[in-house]
C-alpha cells in the first residue's frame, strides 16, 4: 500500500453571522489592526460596508486596501506587503475571490519575510522561513479554493507567466463562508468559478496521487457541483445552491491540495500568462478535450465521474458521458468561445507547450502528457 500524507484545511465557519465571527476570530487571533484587501465590485456591496461599519462599532481598527489588479502581480503583492507591514497590522483579512485571497497570502507572508515575491515562486531562491500575518478569507465566488490551500498563483508581468508560491503556512488559519456575499456574484462568475471547482474536483479524482482522503472530498465535491451549479447560475438568490458551491468549492481545493492536478492546470496556467481570460474559463474550455484524452489512463474513475455527474450508463459508456456532460455545459453555461477567440495565437503555441511540460504536477495527469499531444488539446479547444 502506498504511503500519503493528507493535510487538512483550516478552521471554516460556515451559514453563521460573519460581522460576529469575525469579531470573535480577530479577538482569538489577539489581533488588533486588521488589513483588508478586497475587490472593486466588493467593495460596493451593501453588505461588505456593513461588515466594515460593525468592526468599526467594534473599536476594531480596520486599513481597507481595495485592488485594483483582476490577479496578483508581482508587483502588487510587494507592495501589499510593505502596506501590511507600514500599518503594523497583525491581521489580514481577504474578502473577495480567488484572486483576493491569493493576494492576501501571498502579501501576508512576505509581511514577515525578506525578500520580493519573485524569490519565493515556483524555481525561486527562497523559501518560507517565518510564520506569516494571521489570514481570515471570506470567499465571494465558489471556484478557486484558495481559502483552504496552501498555494498563491501570481503574475510575473515581466516574464509573462503565472506561477505559485507554496508552503502549508500559507493556509488560511480561518475561512468564513457566509453567502450573502455570493448574491452579487454574476451569471459568468458563477460558471466559470464552478466549472473551475468541477476541474479541480476531476483532476483530483484521476490524479495518480490520488489517495482515500483526497478521493472522498472529490468525489463529493463533484455530486455538490452536479446537483447545485445549474440551480445557482439559473437562480442567484437560491443561498443554499450557492452555500452548496462553496463547500463543494473547498472539498475540490482540499482534494487537488493533497492528491495533485493535472494537464488541464499545466495548459491552463501556461496560457493564463499569456492571456488575461479567467482561470475558471481557461479550465473549462480545456477540460472536456483533457477528460477525453485521460479516459485509457483511469476508465473506471471516469466511470464513476460520469454517474456523479448524472449519467445512468455503465463502464465505458459512462465515462463518455461524463464528457458529454460536461461539453453540454459549457453550452448551457455559455462558455462555447474557442481560445482562439479569446486570443490565442499560433505565435504562442510554442511558449505555452514548453511551459505546459515544466509544470510541477505534470507527473500527476493519469496519462503521459507530450507535446504534441498539448497542441492537440489547444487545437480542439481552439
Amino acid at each position: 500500500m502506498s504511503s500519503y500524507v493528507f493535510q487538512p484545511p483550516g478552521r471554516i465557519y460556515c451559514g453563521a453571522d460573519t460581522v460576529e465571527i469575525v469579531a470573535d476570530c480577530c479577538r482569538e487571533l489577539k489581533g488588533k489592526r486588521i488589513f483588508v484587501i478586497t475587490g472593486r465590485h466588493v467593495s460596493k456591496i451593501p453588505y461588505f460596508v456593513e461588515i466594515m461599519e460593525t468592526l468599526a462599532s467594534k473599536q476594531i481598527v480596520c486599513r481597507t486596501y481595495i485592488s485594483p489588479q483582476a490577479e496578483p502581480t508581482v508587483e502588487g503583492v510587494d507592495a501589499l506587503a510593505e502596506a501590511v507591514r507600514e500599518e503594523a497590522c497583525d491581521i489580514v483579512m481577504a474578502i473577495g475571490g480567488g484572486s483576493i485571497i491569493d493576494q492576501a497570502k501571498a502579501a501576508a507572508m512576505l509581511a514577515t519575510n525578506e525578500g520580493g515575491i519573485r524569490e519565493y515562486l515556483f524555481g525561486g531562491s527562497k523559501s518560507v522561513e517565518n510564520p506569516p500575518v494571521p489570514v481570515i478569507a471570506i470567499p465571494t465566488t465558489a471556484g478557486s479554493g484558495s481559502e483552504v490551500t496552501a498555494a498563491a498563483v501570481i503574475e510575473d508581468e515581466a516574464r509573462q507567466v503565472k506561477l505559485s508560491v507554496t508552503n502549508r503556512l500559507l493556509i488560511p488559519q480561518m475561512v468564513i463562508v457566509d453567502t450573502k456575499l455570493h448574491r452579487e456574484m454574476p451569471f459568468s462568475v458563477t460558471v466559470s468559478t464552478g466549472m473551475d471547482a468541477l476541474t479541480h474536483a476531476i483532476e483530483a479524482y484521476t490524479s495518480k496521487r490520488a489517495n482515500p482522503f483526497s478521493d472522498m472530498y472529490a468525489k463529493e465535491a463533484i455530486t455538490l457541483i452536479a446537483h447545485n451549479l445549474p440551480v445557482a447560475a439559473q437562480n442567484p438568490d437560491q443561498l443554499e445552491a450557492r452555500r452548496n458551491m462553496e463547500i463543494a468549492s473547498m472539498m475540490a481545493a482540499a482534494a487537488f491540495a493533497n492528491g495533485g492536478l493535472g494537464a488541464v492546470h499545466g495548459i491552463s496556467q501556461a496560457v493564463g500568462g499569456l492571456l488575461p481570460i479567467p482561470h475558471g474559463l481557461a479550465n473549462a474550455l480545456l477540460l472536456p478535450h483533457v477528460m477525453e484524452m485521460n479516459i485509457p489512463g483511469c476508465p473506471e474513475r471516469y466511470a464513476e465521474i460520469g454517474k456523479l455527474l448524472g449519467s445512468t450508463r455503465h463502464g465505458a459508456e459512462a465515462a463518455e458521458d461524463a464528457v458529454t456532460i460536461v461539453k453540454q455545459w459549457l453550452k448551457d453555461y455559455e462558455m462555447e468561445k474557442g481560445l482562439g477567440q479569446l486570443g490565442l495565437t499560433e505565435e504562442m503555441v510554442p511558449r505555452i507547450v514548453r511551459e505546459t511540460m515544466a509544470y510541477r504536477l505534470l507527473d500527476c495527469n493519469p496519462v503521459p502528457l507530450t507535446e504534441d499531444k498539448v497542441k492537440y488539446i489547444l487545437d480542439k479547444a481552439w
